[in-house]
């Protein structure tokens, strides 16, 4: 995004947008899009931090919202990811609550009801993630410790349960991470920003769910946010970073040599929180969007065969954005934004109109307009 006195002035696509609200408990912090319970449609899964609660927004597959759970959690839950833990199946919900100092793990039993829950202490954790770390068909749990600087791998076992966590220090101030094939050996690596030291860290998975010693780049102030993908259809992932104290997006480019190397920086809108990444107007290649707390905008880059981006729009919202996803969340088979507005507690959608444009949701959601 671009700060947006100079938006207005010469940027392409740049207006002012109404929005639908969604009621998403107090101070929804992040949020991740899943089919929660089965029913093909996507649902909106919301970290309310001062809530301390898991908010649920069941889809109604019209870009509204059918019901709301409320699941209550720790203290300040932070981040949130869905995924089968337990290996029934059926969608489960972790969420790391920096406040409560632990994780929490809440399975779903597939019709949208979480029967059962457990906790992991883990001292100021600030995030979670899900996947096959060690290729033995059950999901592994990765957990950032933002106080000391550690990354938690916890092995899956049968049921649901977990191996004794084995510990990766890196550096104090570690933030959001990211579970991908960062360097394109098909096993599932770590990311991860820390605002500590100014690095995107990563770990490369030896392929048994252990990791070899971190490589650090630097790819400017305050990386956070970040987005694995092959951007410049080379063949290698990319990794596109938000830079908070930069108000940019840097990428840097899969290097088979180097790992990674700096490629283009792209501005974005003032504090920028969060970015999506997809398809946002079917020509193939990857876009993203990164939304903006202090200049109340969200930029929409389009991507092109060469991994070149262009500013294709900026457009305001009412409020700060703390974070954004992208899906089809009215089944048109366009994808969508689904943004956190923090201080008004609540979740807007803004549906795609496939060209790269998005607009606000016709349907009402939980009767209000």
């Amino acid at each position: 995004m671009l700060f947006l006195a100079l938006c207005s002035a010469f940027l392409p696509g740049v207006s002012d947008a109404a929005i639908n609200y969604l009621k998403a408990g107090r101070f929804p912090h992040a949020l991740t899009l899943a089919d929660i319970d089965r029913d093909g449609k996507l649902d909106v899964v919301v970290a309310a931090s001062a809530a301390r609660q898991i908010v649920v927004l069941m889809g109604d597959g019209r870009g509204g919202v059918s019901r709301t759970l409320e699941l209550p959690v720790g203290q300040g839950p932070g981040w949130v990811e869905v995924g089968d833990l337990d290996g029934d199946g059926h969608a489960d919900i972790v969420s790391a609550e920096t406040g409560a100092g632990q994780v929490t793990i809440q399975y779903g039993d597939g019709g949208g009801g979480f029967p059962r829950r457990r906790t992991l202490k883990v001292p100021a954790a600030a995030s979670v993630g899900v996947d096959d770390l060690n290729g033995d068909g059950k999901s592994d749990l990765v957990v950032s410790q933002a106080v000391p600087g550690k990354i938690l791998v916890f092995l899956g076992r049968p049921g649901g349960d977990f191996e004794k966590p084995a510990e990766h220090e890196l550096f104090r101030g570690l933030h959001i991470l990211v579970v991908a094939d960062v360097d394109g050996d098909g096993k599932k690596d770590i990311a991860v920003g820390g605002l500590g030291q100014h690095h995107v860290s990563v770990l490369p998975n030896k392929g048994d769910g252990t990791f070899g010693p971190p490589r650090h780049y630097s790819p400017g102030r305050l990386p956070h946010y970040m987005a694995v993908r092959d951007f410049n259809r080379d063949g290698l992932p990319d990794i596109a970073v938000v830079l908070g104290g930069e108000d940019a997006v840097q990428m840097l480019w899969g290097d088979r040599k180097s790992g990674f190397a700096p490629g283009a920086r792209w501005k974005v809108g003032a504090n920028p929180h969060g970015i999506a990444v997809g398809d946002f107007n079917g020509d193939g290649f990857s876009d993203f969007a990164v939304g903006s707390r202090t200049s109340h905008d969200v930029s929409v880059y389009l991507g092109s065969p060469e991994g070149a981006f262009r500013l294709a729009r900026v457009f305001r919202v009412p409020d700060d954005v703390i974070t954004l996803a992208a899906g089809d969340m009215n089944g048109d088979g366009r994808l969508d934004l689904v943004l956190a507005f923090a201080s008004r507690h609540e979740v807007g959608i803004y549906l795609g109109d496939g060209k790269g444009g998005f607009s606000p949701s016709d349907a009402p959601p939980n009767g209000r307009r």
